[in-house]
């Protein structure tokens, strides 16, 4: 616990010199329209997330959130919840995915039913592009609303969340170009422009076809993001359930939920 406190106020102290540097200030000045700007300057727990993703080098986080801020203003992201998908429902309908609770730590999870992708009728209804804005928007809804939930359930702050990536099912009909390209798209949107959201991510139910779609993946992840993931054959059900509760962890992967994705 001691170990804890020093580390946390050290990263504290990262923060301050963080905003008290000259480069920061241009950004204030030149970005304060921006919603995570205005973040920047209040959530201590926003801004470790780019020092830590440039491993405590205040300046490279500056660098960092300055390419976050230029991205949003041109991908349009602080208007992301008026963004609209007509074809949501079905969207999800031939593709399972959506939060679901949070772990024992106050993690909100996120699941994918890779496996159970209809990769034929989802490009029939959208495109790589428009599910890149999709996955962006719930980055959002992390960033703005469910994180503020977790952190208040929990009584502190909570800044990452657990994704569980079920491939029960999956097959080569599944390693389209689209698939990689969205795949690729949301791996260098989350690394370059939401750092250190991951907390732990299990790939579970992987056939051995999936050892080919990773070798494809692999590669646009970085080694932190990489040391996070957990790849298992089996629904892997005794790792999970050591963080998230048996009546919280849906029937298809082990525990006893069935409400995933009922109340969406």
């Amino acid at each position: 616990m001691v170990d804890d406190a020093a580390k946390r106020l050290n990263e504290l102290e990262g923060v301050s010199d963080f905003r008290r540097h000259e480069a920061f200030d241009d950004l204030v000045e030149k970005f304060s329209h921006s919603v995570i700007l205005r973040q920047a300057l209040v959530d201590d727990d926003f801004v470790l997330r780019f020092i830590r993703a440039r491993k405590g080098d205040v300046l490279k986080g500056i660098i960092m959130l300055k390419a976050a801020l230029e991205w949003r203003d041109a991908y349009g992201t602080d208007k992301a919840f008026t963004w609209t998908f007509p074809k949501i429902d079905q969207i999800k309908e031939v593709y399972p995915h959506g939060f679901h609770k949070f772990d024992k730590s106050g993690h909100p999870i996120y699941i994918e039913r890779i496996g159970q992708l209809d990769i034929k009728a989802l490009m029939e209804i959208t495109n790589s592009d428009e599910l890149c804005r999709l996955h962006v928007q719930s980055m959002e809804y992390s960033r703005s609303t469910l994180f503020p939930e977790a952190s208040a359930r929990a009584g502190r702050p909570v800044s990452q969340q657990v994704t569980i990536l079920d491939m029960d099912g999956l097959s080569m009909s599944h390693a389209s170009s689209a698939v990689y390209a969205y795949i690729k798209g949301c791996a260098e949107i989350d690394q370059s422009y939401y750092p250190e959201i991951l907390s732990r991510m299990f790939i579970v139910n992987a056939p051995a076809v999936f050892s080919v779609v990773w070798k494809m993946i692999k590669p646009w992840l970085d080694e932190k993001t990489q040391s996070k993931i957990s790849i298992s054959r089996k629904s892997d059900a005794e790792s999970i359930l050591e963080l998230v509760e048996a009546d919280v962890l849906p029937e298809f992967l082990g525990g006893k939920d069935t409400t995933f994705m009922s109340s969406e």
